[in-house]
């Protein structure tokens, strides 16, 4: 921590401290800071970033009119943005200057409360701008991930302490110390508090790692938190695409750069690590089957596994879940990730991605189809959410079967057979369906088959 404070004081090649000499020009100014720092850092104390506490302490002690006024009206002077996959405070646009921001064309209009010299407001804007970014581009990077720009961390500065639940840097840290059974924990009250976003973006933050150990626990965290928040509240599920994008990224060893992180034999030990993280998992496998999806897809990055093998191993999901659970969506689900990507190179730089699912994985469906074709054509029945009556055939089972064409020609093998009289209004059901071209939904009233719309 002493080092920190250095730096940003005294100053080093990452720091430039030059501003500092606007604000701190005698000893009565040096001892006011210092006062103030002692005074109410000792609360959050490796909980904040210093450089931005630092610069906060500063606006407060000189211009206290504009420190309160950017916390009263963070609504009005602040927005959030996305920039690189991260949402960050910045600030605002004058609406009658989109040079400059709002904030600093709302200290001249109001002289009263804001007596300052031309020269002193273009400092404090200056202070101001070292803290939260005005028109950010993709190169902004935050000084760490305990500043001041991130929603969940801007409160803090202005209270001097954390909002009951959010996460404790220290806490964390000493866990991730500590091994998995600790930093699970952490992991599992983040979630049970309510702070599960907090915590991913804790985990999302880390981008060193100090040895292999290290790297195994972050990237098992992802695993565990992803599958607990999965477990309290599955409709998470439509927010894992940037989780699974961000932990890919520290997956992917295409540069050989996950060999950093191991001492001798790094190919087999990081084999090792991603046999052990799939292996493990348990039905219904919903966010691995999706990482698996993701680098099924990706034809450049690689991951540790030979491509066949993250194959077997996502089929090998789909053919546990439907032994032990049947056919419903999460199986439906599992099979749209078992497929391989294919590209074709058209010359100039153009490659043409076609989708094509796994003759394994189709093998299991049809087989499950033989054997239990009323539960088949019940899950793969889907149903318009919004308007009661209204179903559709999922567009899967033109997969499973080829084509349409060939899953008509297996419906009407089976609807002559006795006992099947299910498939007869399944089937007219079908045709319905294919009148519009296999595109819409259409309305139907089935009375010998039973519709789970909660499946």
């Amino acid at each position: 921590m002493y080092d920190i404070i250095d730096e940003n004081i005294i100053g080093s090649r990452r720091f430039d401290t030059s501003y500092l000499n606007q604000w701190i020009e005698t000893m009565r100014d040096a001892n006011r800071l210092s006062n103030s720092i002692l005074l109410n850092l000792s609360n959050v104390v490796g909980e904040v970033d210093f450089g931005d506490f630092l610069r906060l302490e500063i606006l407060k002690l000189n211009t206290p009119s504009v420190y309160r006024t950017l916390y009263n009206g963070s609504k009005i002077f602040l927005k959030p943005e996305l920039i690189r996959d991260d949402v960050i405070y910045t600030l605002t646009t004058s609406d009658d200057d989109p040079t400059k921001p709002r904030l600093e064309k709302f200290i001249h209009a109001d002289k009263l409360q804001f007596p300052y010299s031309i020269e002193q407001i273009v400092a404090l804007m200056d202070l101001v701008q070292r803290l939260f970014p005005f028109k950010p581009t993709d190169v902004f990077k935050a000084s760490s991930h305990l500043s001041i720009v991130y929603l969940n961390k801007f409160e803090r500065y202005f209270a001097y302490c954390l909002a009951h639940g959010n996460l404790s840097e220290i806490v964390f840290s000493n866990a991730r110390k500590l091994g998995a059974k600790e930093i699970y924990k952490v992991l599992e009250k983040s979630v049970d508090d309510g702070f599960d976003n907090e915590v991913r973006e804790r985990l999302f933050s880390i981008t060193y790692f100090e040895n292999q150990e290290d790297f195994e626990l972050i990237i098992g965290s992802f695993f565990y938190l992803s599958n607990y928040r999965l477990s309290k509240n599955p409709q998470v599920r439509i927010s894992l695409s940037l989780d699974i994008k961000k932990l890919l990224e520290r997956l992917d060893n295409s540069g050989g750069q996950v060999r950093k992180y191991y001492d001798t034999d790094y190919e087999a030990k990081f084999r090792s690590f991603i046999l052990r993280l799939f292996e493990s998992a348990k039905a219904p496998y919903y966010f691995e089957s999706y990482v698996l999806k993701k680098i099924l897809e990706d034809t450049v990055g690689h991951y540790g596994l030979e491509r066949y093998e993250f194959e077997n191993i996502v089929v090998g999901y789909l053919k546990d879940y439907i032994e032990g659970n049947g056919f419903d969506r999460d199986a439906l689900m599992l099979y749209d990730c078992c497929h391989r990507i294919n590209e074709i190179n058209n010359g100039g730089g153009s490659f043409t991605r076609t989708r094509k699912m796994l003759d394994s994985a189709n093998s299991i469906l049809r087989n499950y189809a033989d054997l239990h074709l009323e539960s088949f054509l019940i899950g793969i029945i889907s149903y318009d959410p919004a308007r009661e009556n209204l179903y559709a055939v999922n567009k899967l089972a033109s997969s499973i079967f080829k084509d349409w064409n060939e899953f008509e020609l297996f419906l009407n093998r089976k609807r002559g057979k006795q006992g099947y009289e299910f498939v007869k209004e399944f089937f007219d059901f079908f045709i319905k369906f294919k009148s519009t071209k296999f595109r819409n939904y259409v309305p139907f009233e089935f009375k010998v088959i039973t519709i789970k719309k909660n499946s």
